[in-house]
């Protein structure tokens, strides 16, 4: 959960997390994917590489403790 490696963490990876714990895949246009789960949206875009963007990979992990693991 700390935030040192933010900048490696692969975008593929922060989209699998997000459906692991029960968010859904909502749209997908060009780069950017939606998730939702329940009120939650999270707004996703691949940065060259694969890469997650170090700043979406921190809301993701903020949004953690608040996921709803029982919908």
């Amino acid at each position: 959960m700390s935030s040192r490696h933010d900048a490696d963490f692969s975008f593929n990876q922060l989209c699998s997390l997000l459906i692991e714990v029960g968010y859904t895949m909502r749209k997908a246009n060009g780069s950017h994917v939606t998730f939702q789960q329940g009120a939650s949206f999270l707004n996703l875009q691949s940065s060259p590489g694969g890469k997650a963007k170090p700043y979406q990979v921190r809301l993701v992990r903020q949004e953690l403790p608040n996921v709803n693991l029982n919908p």
